[in-house]
């Protein structure tokens, strides 16, 4: 063990020994001793080290490179007296904890925090005072990586309860200056933590401050309405009022007893509880603080941030964050919370429900109660032994707290409806599921924070904060690309920000390239290691639907764009409409569709992409025939309506019709062949790979007057030709003339009157058996030589003609 030795993660990381500092080499070198001083005394595996020293992507050798980087710390600490002892499963430094200032800081705001729960305003001030007096500035400064940034995470947590601890503290003990001086500098540090404000406002007004203490809730007002969208908390405004009509409560209170909001949480009101009338109110409680970390890292989301917490100073008590699986609801809950946690001081539940996870069962709510009752901290001999008796003795419990409840990912809102208690006062509940939880809504008066994919230029904000702005420097159209690719969804691109890392010498165009196979990119997406991937959160999706609902997902693919019509689903499953809405409705919830408009259901380009997975997994190839069966058969009825509302030729090819007619003016007509004219060209490219020959000359005669009308010539083109092929193939006469007539339109709008003229010629002879001279076209017949030959068309298409 060690004498003399103290070392520094409070700053720099640095080392002394009788005052003398040790030099620790590289900044690598001084990331692994950093690392080593966390877990001080404790056995650290090797793989730690690369986790810290590459961010979780080390190269080859870097086991080699660690042992080479322990070396060189005994040797610079060994002959100080600190050992460094090597075992198979990893590395341990000996050193007194007390020795690192981290570990002494942790330490003693934990001692504060007891001294102030024991009514020991002293103590707590001389303690959290020590504790401060440690810092020297931002920890782990030079160490980079998500494990730095995560230790860095909490003890700026831990510093802001010292903070918060100490100017409570001190302004009952009269300190007012030493609050002012203090927290001058905190609200600059953090302006968004309004308890800091608080604390600056009250000390200010007991030191006759008053005009000062009004101008600083001016500016932390200003600053919130412009970062957030919203006004300060309850609390503040309290103080606020209290202050401009100069309440003689809030006046100087020197000693030992507590005074107004000095001890008080945020939002308490001095006015309650007999402080009114000069009494103490009681310390602050020290609840259950199980809140996971922040991100390091979180991009964009302030609309949605401003609107829970507008809904929740409006009276919301319970927020359902939902969207997508790999969205980002769990982040956004976990920074929604963190903002929240001091308006919480009864302490903050965290619960993870495993809804929707790829590896582990859904949590049961039965079991939830017991871990939520457990939290609280309930004498044993208290707690119900009966399922139903424990439920309602949990809610009663949560009833007229001030705590924060967050439940994450739960399946429906029968998971955790039984967790919430009905009635008001009670806890503020956050809860993130890929269903938006309608349940709660009617039960509870939830609202719903949906969270969307990024749009372009968030996601690249997130590649850049990543990868750094060196990895991104001159491919700034390759990210683009990689951000299209991922449809903004922020798993994938954390997932391809990962490999990036783990392999520097890829190119961003390379990964750009890789994706642009939509065949191989769910395969590309998968996350490394046990970190999750887009296929296993969306597989949890699929898994959780209904056998019907599940075959109706995997059929989606046979669609050939990214939206679909309910009228098309129910074609594509041969179902009634209203069965097919229950399972529409199924997909919708799990996010794994959703309602663009009225009756039209799109899907994220990933979820396609998964969705051609389980199809080609799942179904034989004689059950994907008959669907794509089914949609060619949709698709060429509601085309045959749609051209026969639009074409002012009665030249449409015999078509049995469905019976039901979905179309029936001009514009309905119009304005489908525009949404889908990109869908047909598609099918009819499949149809024929497929062997579908008559649907494919029938459909592309379907298509031909839209696409001739609109300028579409070079599709026109592509699309004949096709049925040329495909009728010669079954050897209709009927369809080949089709298909000529179509081109000769195309080579006509092309100038190509010689070439127009020879498949208009041959397509009369294939219908009337016998060759027809032809005059040179003119450009103001609506065919090639019709202004000569006005009959000609009419002869062209005869009411029966032999197949």
């Amino acid at each position: 063990m060690t004498t003399g030795l103290r070392f520094s993660l409070l700053g720099p990381v640095r080392a002394w020994h009788d005052g003398a500092e040790i030099p620790l080499g590289s900044p690598q070198q001084r990331s692994t001793l950093s690392v080593l001083l966390l877990h001080a005394g404790g056995t650290v595996p090797a793989g730690q080290f690369a986790s810290a020293l590459w961010d979780g992507a080390p190269p080859r050798g870097a086991r080699g490179t660690v042992r080479t980087y322990i070396h060189r710390l005994r040797r610079a600490l060994e002959p100080q007296g600190a050992h460094i002892e090597s075992g198979t499963h990893g590395y341990a430094l000996m050193v007194e904890p007390t020795a690192i200032d981290a570990h002494r800081f942790r330490h003693l705001v934990g001692s504060a925090r007891t001294a102030h729960g024991a009514g020991d305003h002293r103590g707590t001030a001389r303690l959290s005072r020590q504790a401060l007096d440690l810092w020297r500035g931002e920890p782990l400064r030079e160490i980079h990586g998500e494990a730095a940034e995560r230790e860095r995470v909490g003890l700026r947590q831990t510093r802001t309860s010292a903070l918060d601890l100490y100017g409570s503290a001190a302004l009952t003990l009269g300190r007012d200056d030493e609050v002012i001086q203090l927290m001058s500098v905190a609200v600059v540090e953090d302006p968004l933590h309004e308890r800091f404000h608080e604390l600056l406002m009250l000390a200010l007004y007991r030191a006759g401050r008053q005009a000062e203490a009004i101008s600083a809730y001016g500016r932390v007002r200003t600053v919130l309405r412009h970062e957030l969208g919203v006004d300060p908390a309850a609390s503040l405004t309290t103080l606020y009022e209290r202050i401009l009509r100069g309440d003689p409560a809030l006046g100087p209170r020197h000693g030992d007893g507590d005074h107004a909001l000095a001890g008080a949480p945020p939002g308490a009101d001095s006015g309650t509880g007999g402080a009114a009338g000069g009494e103490p109110v009681p310390p602050r409680p020290c609840g259950p603080a199980q809140l996971p970390l922040p991100a390091p890292l979180f991009i964009g989301r302030g609309p949605d941030l401003a609107a829970a917490l507008r809904d929740i100073g409006r009276g919301t008590r319970v927020i359902v964050v939902s969207g997508m699986a790999g969205v980002g609801k769990t982040e956004f809950a976990t920074l929604l919370a963190h903002r929240l946690r001091r308006e919480h001081p009864d302490g903050q539940l965290y619960l993870n429900l495993h809804g929707f996870d790829a590896d582990r069962p859904m949590m049961p709510t039965a079991h939830a109660v017991d871990r939520l009752i457990e939290a609280l901290d309930v004498p044993r001999q208290r707690i119900p032994r009966d399922a139903e008796a424990r439920t309602a003795f949990l809610r009663r419990q949560l009833a007229g707290r001030r705590l924060l409840l967050f439940l994450d990912n739960a399946r429906d809102a029968a998971h955790v409806l039984p967790l919430i208690p009905e009635s008001a006062p009670g806890p503020l509940v956050l809860v993130t599921s890929r269903s938006p939880l309608a349940g709660l809504i009617t039960a509870r008066g939830a609202r719903v924070s949906e969270l969307r994919p990024f749009a372009r230029q968030e996601a690249l904000e997130l590649m850049r904060g990543k990868l750094g702005p060196e990895r991104m420097r001159g491919q700034e159209r390759a990210a683009q690309d990689i951000v299209d690719c991922c449809g903004g969804l922020p798993l994938a691109l954390a997932v391809v920000c990962a490999k990036a890392i783990a392999n520097p010498s890829f190119s961003l165009a390379a990964i750009a390239g890789e994706l642009r196979d939509a065949r191989a990119r769910i395969s590309f997406l998968t996350g490394q290691d046990s970190s999750p991937g887009v296929r296993s959160v969306l597989s949890s999706s699929y898994r959780a639907l209904s056998r019907a609902a599940a075959g109706l997902f995997r059929l989606l693919p046979l669609h050939p764009g990214r939206s679909a019509t309910a009228p098309f689903i129910a074609d594509l499953l041969a179902q009634p409409l209203g069965r097919v809405q229950e399972l529409l409705d199924e997909l919708t919830a799990m996010r794994l569709l959703e309602e663009r408009s009225p009756g039209q259901y799109g899907w994220h380009d990933l979820v396609r992409a998964y969705a051609v997975e389980v199809l080609a997994e799942t179904t034989t190839p004689e059950e994907r025939d008959a669907g794509l069966r089914r949609v060619l058969s949709h698709y060429l009825h509601t085309a045959h309506e749609a051209a026969r509302i639009l074409s002012r030729h009665h030249d449409m090819p015999p078509i049995r019709p469905l019976g039901r007619c979905s179309l029936s003016t001009y514009a309905e007509a119009r304005s489908w062949f525009e949404t889908e004219h990109g869908a047909i060209l598609h099918l009819i490219d499949t149809a024929y790979r497929a062997g579908h020959d008559r649907t494919v000359w029938q459909l592309a005669w379907m298509v031909r007057h839209y696409l001739d009308v609109n300028g579409h010539w070079d599709e026109l083109r592509a699309t004949s030709t096709l049925a040329l092929r495909a009728a010669g193939r079954e050897g209709s006469r009927l369809g080949m003339a089709m298909g000529h007539r179509g081109l000769s339109r195309a080579e006509y709008n092309a100038g190509q009157w010689g070439e127009a003229e020879r498949h208009l010629h041959r397509a009369l002879e294939l219908i009337e058996g016998r060759a027809i001279g032809w005059s040179p076209p003119t450009p103001t017949g609506s065919w090639p030589g019709c202004t000569r030959r006005p009959a000609c068309t009419r002869r062209c298409w005869p009411r029966r003609v032999p197949p």
